[in-house]
């Protein structure tokens, strides 16, 4: 692929079909849950309903989390390539997912799905999936190319001090200045 400079860039070699696998697993997930719940609101008679042991609800952020702790722990262990990599990056990006839909309940410690700070699970969502591609991009913040080590000492420095006032925007409630 050229690029504006008549370069040549490769834009999706090796090693980033785990990540783009990783996107695709988080978004699917996170879309087959939405709508999972949504019918279960509904009360659709023929769609199979709530993971339930007795009285106890499961909530799915737990599946989730099995799902990556499980796959995180294998990726670790096997550290395998090829298409066992990109599987595992889709299967921890459905736990991740999962997951996510539910950060909301995490982070209020409450059930607020069907509420407004429930919302803070979609944002939640679209924080990770912009921060997945631009790491597929290879986004390079501010522009900065290496040129040795006072380069790169400056950059950790620049990046360490947007992400405190990026930090500081996202706990004051505002979360799209904070992207």
């Amino acid at each position: 692929m050229q690029d504006v400079t008549g370069s040549s860039q490769d834009f999706l070699h090796a090693g980033k079909w785990p990540l783009l696998f990783l996107l695709f697993g988080l978004l699917l997930a996170f879309i087959f849950v939405r709508v999972n719940t949504r019918l279960i609101r509904s009360g659709v008679s023929w769609w199979p309903g709530n993971i339930e042991s007795g009285d106890l609800h499961v909530h799915h952020v737990v599946i989730g989390f099995i799902l990556m702790t499980v796959v995180g722990i294998l990726e670790f262990a096997l550290q395998p390539g090829g298409w066992t990599q990109r599987i595992l990056g889709l299967l921890f990006g459905m736990g991740l997912g999962v997951s996510l839909d539910e950060f909301a309940l995490i982070l209020h410690l409450e059930d607020v799905y069907w509420e407004e700070q429930g919302r803070k699970s979609i944002d939640a969502v679209v924080v990770v999936a912009t921060f997945i591609c631009m790491l597929l991009v290879g986004l390079v913040p501010l522009g900065f190319e290496e040129q040795g080590e006072t380069s790169r000492w400056t950059l950790a420095a620049t990046i360490a001090v947007q992400a405190v006032f990026v930090i500081v925007t996202l706990l004051k409630g505002k979360i799209w200045w904070g992207l």
